[in-house]
């Protein structure tokens, strides 16, 4: 499983697959693929290495 950002491209959204995901499955440039489109949950627990935690005051002001 990989996390990609989508982005856009002209008038549509675009996604990139990482290289080492491409190779693992055997994926070459021009192939036709079936993808599944889940978000992840909203915890995002460690897809942003680095960025710290709610301070108590951001997160009385934080809103779902």
């Amino acid at each position: 499983m990989a996390y990609v950002k989508t982005r856009r491209a002209g008038a549509s959204l675009v996604v990139t697959l990482p290289r080492e995901l491409a190779k693992l499955l055997g994926l070459r440039e021009g192939e036709v693929v079936r993808i599944k489109v889940q978000r992840p949950n909203r915890s995002y627990f460690g897809a942003f290495p680095g960025l710290s935690r709610f301070k108590p005051k951001e997160r009385a002001n934080h809103r779902d």
